[in-house]
């Protein structure tokens, strides 16, 4: 199996991670950069040129060669999400696992 250094980055603490990803706009930010690090690229023609279109308080990419409009999160963990990247965060209890939200011990 290939090396991934994802799985072998040092952890931060919860006080750190939410001082990173604790909001909204901080985390769509960690996104953009994930997803484009050297800058928008059209999935559908590989364009660099575009345009942020906000629709229904969505933030749409729009490439100016082909129109094709594409949102930060399509094609990511986040793609088919209705919460905000900051509530995915709501289930942590500090010891990396998730508690089911369903428990009355919530």
């Amino acid at each position: 199996m290939a090396y991934n250094p994802i799985q072998f980055q040092q952890g931060m603490s919860l006080p750190e991670f939410l001082h990173c990803f604790g909001t909204e706009a901080a985390c769509a930010e960690a996104v953009r950069r994930a997803r484009w690090p050297d800058g928008f690229v059209c999935p559908g023609c590989e364009g660099r040129a575009h345009c942020i279109v906000v629709s229904d308080g969505r933030r749409l990419f729009q490439c100016h060669a082909c129109h094709r409009q594409t949102s930060l999160t399509a094609g990511t963990l986040f793609g088919n999400t209705k919460l905000g990247r900051d509530n995915h965060l709501a289930g942590h209890d500090g010891d990396g696992l998730a508690r089911d939200p369903a428990s009355p011990v919530w």
